[in-house]
């Protein structure tokens, strides 16, 4: 059996409803759980009464992290070995799942995904692709994981909340000696952020426009990220990854100043965690 799950957070509703109409004919069970949205409401209005749906309400917003876990718990609890993860606002082809089950056999499998095209920026790279590539991180989004492996490494880790939760889990299952491979022929539409494309001297630079509250916490897990798995991670690319962020924000975002203090007090937190 495979389940699917969808973690909320104020969703678009029209967005939801197309992800959820592309999902739930593929899979036996769909999670949708919430994290304290203000709009439940009408999401429990459409989709309490269907019986291939389960609903899990959180009184506050407890992260990403955390509301992933209880999808994986859910599943262990109705004996799942297989589950799709989902952003709201994802929308998958209508054979994912089957295209996913042609590659299960594949040995010390963690982690199967799709490519990801952008909504905001329906443009892909013109090189060809195999169709199976063994990679190092892969989004939540489109993520087809195998859950006894989930419980054998463990779960995601709560600590960060939100922001490099997917790429935390993917060095371990790296680190267990499990395998991620994306699916070229598996498309995921998929919208990162407020995305938008500015020309800078000629060059083409992706803007995703987040909220100083996301500033925040993508400075502070990098660290985290950075110094929980030193013995695997370029203490390089973290830095230049930073260097690369702020550098967008100031020159390019709106609320730059926010933004900046929300950088740098997500730096000086992370030596707390």
């Amino acid at each position: 059996m495979i389940a699917a799950g969808i973690v909320l957070y104020n969703p678009d509703i029209n967005l939801l409803s197309e992800n959820i109409d592309a999902i739930i004919s593929q899979v036996d069970l769909l999670i949708l759980v919430d994290n304290a949205s203000s709009n439940i409401s009408l999401v429990k209005d459409l989709y309490n009464k269907s019986p291939k749906i389960l609903i899990i309400q959180n009184e506050t917003n407890k992260g990403i992290a955390y509301a992933l876990n209880q999808i994986l718990h859910a599943c262990e609890k109705n004996n799942y070995a297989w589950v799709l993860t989902l952003d709201q606002d994802s929308t998958c082809a209508n054979n994912l799942i089957e295209t996913y089950a042609k590659y299960l056999n594949i040995d010390n499998i963690g982690i199967l995904c799709p490519r990801i095209v952008d909504r905001n920026y329906l443009v892909e790279e013109s090189y060809s692709k195999p169709e199976v590539e063994y990679i190092k991180t892969c989004i939540t989004s489109g993520s087809f994981m195998n859950v006894k492996i989930c419980r054998e490494i463990g779960y995601y880790d709560e600590n960060m909340f939100i922001d490099l939760v997917d790429f935390e889990y993917c060095v371990r299952v790296q680190k267990a000696g499990f395998k991620i491979a994306r699916l070229n022929s598996a498309i995921l539409f998929h919208r990162l952020g407020e995305l938008k494309v500015v020309n800078f001297f000629g060059k083409k630079i992706r803007v995703t426009n987040h909220s100083a509250n996301r500033v925040y916490y993508y400075a502070r897990n990098s660290i985290y990220y950075l110094n929980k798995h030193k013995d695997y991670l370029s203490r390089y690319r973290v830095y230049s990854n930073l260097l690369k962020k702020i550098t967008k924000v100031l020159i390019f975002e709106k609320e730059k100043n926010s933004k900046l203090k929300s950088f740098i007090l997500g730096i000086k937190h992370s030596n707390y965690m």
